[in-house]
């Protein structure tokens, strides 16, 4: 069983000339799965390695969803840009709906697209993260949702956890929130603040863990949807 969707208005839809979007459901043999299809628009690309990338980046996107990347595939064998990969991802059967399905292959396909073009939003730079894909920050402009420091906040003492609190909240009262990064160095040009380089932290079992304490003690009354992750380089 196969379900195509289409995406667009809903009002200029045709179900006999309306193309089918990036994005298919089908159940295959009690198995589900989401196939999306990915254009790489790169001229210079290693076809052996790539697919190793997008599953790196994947990884930790789908397991959050309970999903796995099952097949990477060029659809075309041959090497003129641009080239189009299918993706099966296949997806735990408890309890889904089509459009929870629906936004797996979506997200994945605005993911790979990010890792490729650097044009990121919130949500994939999130993903971008905890794949270990902290390069594709650099050259980033820091701005109303994006802010990094390069070193950790000092929670030994009370300025440092007051300024943790501080940059929380600034993102705490924007309409969809933000994101701090402790491990990137900014550079200021004429324009602004822009990402520059990686510059690790050290991290043990207590750091995330001081974190949680100084923004509980220190911010009031505490955020919605507020995660502190640790995040490797890749």
């Amino acid at each position: 069983m196969d379900v195509f969707i289409v995406e667009g208005d809903e009002d200029e839809f045709d179900d006999e000339w309306s193309p089918p979007g990036p994005v298919q459901i089908s159940l295959q043999k009690g198995t589900l799965v989401v196939q999306i299809h990915v254009i790489t628009k790169v001229e210079e690309f290693n076809e052996e390695t790539l697919p190793d990338v997008y599953r790196a980046i994947l990884a930790p996107y789908l397991a959050r969803r309970r999903a796995a990347l099952r097949d990477i595939e060029m659809t075309v064998d041959y090497h003129a840009s641009p080239f189009v990969w299918r993706i099966d991802i296949e997806c735990n059967l408890r309890n889904r709906l089509v459009r929870e399905l629906y936004e797996i292959g979506s997200g994945a396909i605005a993911l790979l697209e990010a890792a490729e073009s650097g044009e990121l939003t919130r949500e994939t730079t999130i993903e971008l993260l905890r794949a270990g894909r902290v390069d594709v920050l650099i050259g980033q402009p820091e701005g109303p949702w994006l802010d990094v420091k390069s070193a950790h906040y000092d929670l030994n003492t009370q300025h440092g956890k007051i300024s943790i609190a501080q940059a929380v909240a600034r993102f705490a009262n924007a309409e969809h929130g933000g994101i701090v990064v402790v491990g990137m160095r900014g550079k200021r040009f004429p324009a602004g603040e822009v990402i520059h380089s990686v510059c690790p932290v050290p991290l043990d079992g207590r750091t995330l863990r001081r974190y949680h304490n100084a923004l509980e003690h220190h911010l009031y009354p505490p955020p919605d949807l507020l995660d502190i992750e640790e995040f490797s380089e890749g």
